[in-house]
């Protein structure tokens, strides 16, 4: 009679165990931070509120700089990704999670930067108005 107990405790757990390895197959792979999540965003002129067509749009990795104290300091570092805006000024970019630098810039029109954080299945917007370069 004991052996038929120890049976059936070791059947459930058995059972209880490949469930639970069934859950994080299909649940923790989901979940996990190596999902892209995408930047998408307009790029306009601020004079007139029109889209600029054919903006570079350029993701770029982060430097942190040492020794800049209790502040995070950060700089520009490898490309990523480039994409250039469609007729109405919009791009979209699919990102890695984290923290990256992104940049519009256009002939005639002063660059412009954000720091953006890409989120695992997110979609962040980022809208840039470009001011005329100065002559």
């Amino acid at each position: 009679m004991l052996t038929n107990r120890w049976q059936v405790i070791s059947r459930t757990l058995i059972r209880h165990a490949f469930l639970a390895l069934v859950l994080v197959a299909a649940f923790g792979v989901a979940g996990c931070s190596n999902q892209p999540g995408t930047i998408k965003g307009t790029v306009t002129r601020e004079a007139d509120g029109q889209p600029v067509a054919q903006a570079e749009v350029i993701v770029y990795a982060l430097n942190k700089v040492e020794g800049a104290g209790s502040v995070d300091v950060f700089t520009k570092g490898t490309v990523l990704q480039t994409v250039v805006t469609d007729t109405a000024g919009v791009f979209s970019v699919s990102l890695g999670p984290g923290k990256n630098m992104i940049e519009a810039r256009s002939e005639g029109l002063a660059a412009a930067d954000r720091l953006i954080e890409v989120k695992a299945g997110r979609t962040t917007t980022v809208d840039f108005s470009l001011v005329a370069s100065p002559p």
